[in-house]
């Protein structure tokens, strides 16, 4: 079973997703201003391009207003043409009658010097009007560029509607996001839980263990004081009854003048090997002093199977279940079960 990862990595994960989703929301809120820039300068070109067709109309009202005055002036030209024509036919009668109408050739040179004057100011409505061909030529070409400014302008505003749409998009993203964070605080609130049940429950197994080594230490001592009493019995006391195998273990009681008791008496019989290991909780191994407490021996108690604790002074209790057992962060399946008391003997050190 893989141990939990350590607090400290789940609060680095948690603060970085906090990190992504201030992020998140920076480049969200970043993204609502570009959108509110872009649909100013949205409003911005149309109001432009209201001002730009206003400006081709009255360009367009002002070339047909020119080409009335030039249709006007083709007609002068056209009459005077016709007058000219009628000119030359009563020069022709002039002549045949100058000698008749010699009176009238005053009137003839002022016609004269009208007429030039008029094929003047005719040459300079001429001039004048290929001079507004040429203006409205440029014109032309403005409102050529303009269309193209235009067209360009209604291509960017395109892409500022597909712009938009995307943000658009990306904005409904923001519940969901919303969503998965609020997943990921239940789910680190459940693992802090978890961390702070296994701390209480690190915490009452070395106290657990704590005693057990008390228990070993006094337990070794008494064994190391009882081998100094015996060492120090007199040699006939400590010798083999002639009657009994070799190897059979002594009695305090039966043969070295110590009173002997059962297991109900009054005392306990420290010569006996077997009322030592009952007192123990093993009927298999005797203690041993120079155990250390993480060997979970006969002289310290054994760990039970329900979850209890053997102990010199009886059985301790079994553990509080596990609240957070069903959560996959919390080891094992059960409160007190050998699963979990085995992972917390491997994180406690035992």
């Amino acid at each position: 079973m893989p141990a939990p990862q350590p607090p400290a990595a789940q609060n680095v994960a948690g603060q970085q997703m906090e990190i992504k989703l201030a992020a998140q929301q920076g480049d969200i809120q970043q993204l609502l201003m570009e959108n509110q820039r872009l649909a100013a300068t949205h409003v911005a070109l149309r109001q432009e391009l209201a001002a730009a067709q206003g400006e081709i109309q009255r360009l367009k009202n002002a070339v047909g207003e020119k080409d009335q005055v030039i249709r006007g002036l083709m007609d002068t030209k056209a009459k005077l043409e016709a007058d000219l024509r009628g000119a030359d036919t009563l020069r022709k009668e002039l002549q045949v009658a100058r000698q008749e109408l010699q009176g009238t050739r005053g009137e003839i040179q002022a016609l004269t010097s009208r007429r030039q004057a008029e094929e003047a100011a005719r040459m300079a409505q001429h001039q004048q009007a290929q001079q507004q061909q040429q203006l409205l030529a440029q014109q032309q070409q403005q409102m050529q560029q303009q269309q193209a400014k235009i067209q360009q302008q209604a291509a960017q505003i395109g892409q500022m509607n597909q712009d938009l749409n995307r943000m658009h998009a990306d904005v409904q993203q923001v519940p969901k996001l919303r969503q998965e964070m609020d997943a990921l605080t239940q789910e680190l609130a459940l693992a802090r839980q978890a961390v702070e049940y296994e701390k209480k429950a690190n915490m009452d197994l070395v106290e657990q263990r704590g005693a057990m080594e008390k228990n070993l230490i006094a337990s070794a001592r008494d064994v190391e004081r009882l081998k100094a009493q015996i060492a120090n019995l007199p040699p006939m006391m400590s010798q083999q009854p002639p009657n009994l195998p070799a190897g059979t273990p002594l009695q305090a009681g039966a043969y070295s003048g110590m009173p002997y008791q059962g297991v109900s008496g009054g005392f306990m019989d420290y010569g006996s090997q077997a009322n030592q290991f009952a007192s123990y909780g093993s009927p298999m191994s005797p203690p041993n002093p120079n155990a250390s407490a993480g060997t979970g021996g006969a002289g310290g108690g054994g760990m039970g199977m329900a979850g209890g604790m053997s102990t010199p002074y009886g059985v301790r209790p079994p553990l509080p279940p596990n609240p957070y057992a069903s959560s996959p962060m919390s080891p094992g399946s059960g409160g007190g079960g050998p699963g979990q008391m085995r992972s917390q003997q491997q994180r406690s050190g035992y």
